[in-house]
């Protein structure tokens, strides 16, 4: 199949000089033509076809804002050609049949992803030159080494698992490395010099050959450090080793892809939770039950015991209304029989009415 201007129209009903996106994934390309009249095409997906031959890469030279780029799933021997896609940044040939990462990609210079993962590569080369990288994926391939990793100081993230690397990589003094995955290789140890990378936060040292704490030591002098796997490491099987690993790293969140911190663990309970209720919810509406009838017991005795204490409280708090209502009434009866035997005061009003009957001459007998 080859991919041609006819082709793309009979695919994309719309003027080829508005596309800006191609996905062609699964077409079965085998050979690339002229596809220049994209002026517009900044994004091609050529994924999981048929590409072999190295002019397939080199007539993309014509497509001058092409800066998305993934060919994985092919069968490409070379990178040549990649040179002349000036405006290149994120480039996957992962997948294919490269032994080695040629020269040519070294003129990519404003290259900031290469995904090289799944190929035959035994050297990481010809990429240190390139000062805008931050991603580089070079995982399931046959390195034994890293080097020159410490001229990338734009250098964000490393995924080199699956390969034979014995010694650590030396990354120099780089503020911006965040993420390292370097599983399934064949490093005994850690050192000191990762303290460089202050900013490093995600490890992955899961299956390698750490035996002893003093091995991994240095990763105590990284503060950011949240996310650390050493599962599969014989150090992992020793007596009391998570215990020591968290002593060693108080600001740990996650050790070996399970995670621990007591917020992240209070909301995985309350989504537990809210999960079940909707479940149950659900499954009442659908048999027409009750709302509630499928509560689990030990949440109905919940309720109805605080029910319980709270009509014990209720009876209680009426009781001893009703006792000072009783000592109110005693106390009200006790006066008045005291004040009822005492002679009453007279007052004003009646001692000027006796005073007058007795000075009046007609009250005179």
């Amino acid at each position: 199949m080859k991919l041609t201007p006819l082709y793309i129209s009979q695919l994309i009903p719309t003027r080829l000089s508005d596309i800006k996106e191609l996905d062609l994934q699964n077409k079965e390309i085998n050979h690339i033509e002229d596809i220049s009249a994209c002026t517009d095409l900044r994004k091609l997906n050529l994924s999981n076809n048929l590409i072999k031959s190295n002019e397939a890469i080199n007539i993309l030279r014509y497509n001058r804002d092409l800066s998305w780029l993934n060919l994985s799933k092919n069968q490409l021997e070379s990178l040549a050609g990649i040179e002349n896609i000036k405006s290149i940044q994120v480039l996957n040939v992962s997948n294919n049949n490269l032994n080695r990462i040629s020269i040519h990609i070294s003129e990519c210079t404003k290259l900031k992803a290469l995904i090289l993962n799944n190929n035959s590569i035994k050297v990481v080369e010809n990429i240190f030159g390139l000062s805008e990288l931050n991603t580089i994926v070079v995982s399931h391939n046959q390195i034994e080494k890293i080097e020159g990793l410490n001229k990338l100081k734009k250098l964000t993230k490393l995924s080199a698992s699956y390969n034979e690397i014995r010694v650590f990589p030396k990354f120099g003094e780089n503020e911006n490395f965040k993420e390292l995955k370097i599983n399934n290789n064949k490093i005994t140890t850690i050192p000191d010099h990762i303290s460089d990378c202050i900013s490093l936060s995600v490890i992955d040292l899961g299956n390698n050959l750490i035996s002893d704490m003093k091995d991994i030591q240095s990763l105590s002098l990284l503060r950011h450090l949240t996310n650390l796997n050493l599962k599969g490491n014989p150090i992992s099987e020793k007596e009391g080793y998570r215990e020591k690993i968290l002593e060693l790293l108080p600001n740990l969140r996650i050790l070996d892809g399970v995670r621990f911190d007591p917020k992240f663990l209070d909301r995985r309970e309350k989504r537990k939770v809210m999960s079940e209720i909707a479940e149950r919810e659900l499954k009442e509406k659908k048999l027409g039950l009750r709302p509630g009838s499928l509560k689990p017991d030990h949440i109905k005795n919940k309720k109805k015991s605080d029910k319980d204490v709270k009509s014990d409280e209720s009876s209680s708090s009426d009781s001893q209304e009703v006792k000072s209502d009783q000592k109110v009434k005693r106390f009200k009866k006790n006066t008045g029989k005291h004040t009822s035997h005492s002679k009453k005061p007279q007052t004003k009003s009646f001692k000027n009415k006796r005073f007058n009957q007795e000075t009046n001459p007609r009250t005179k007998k």
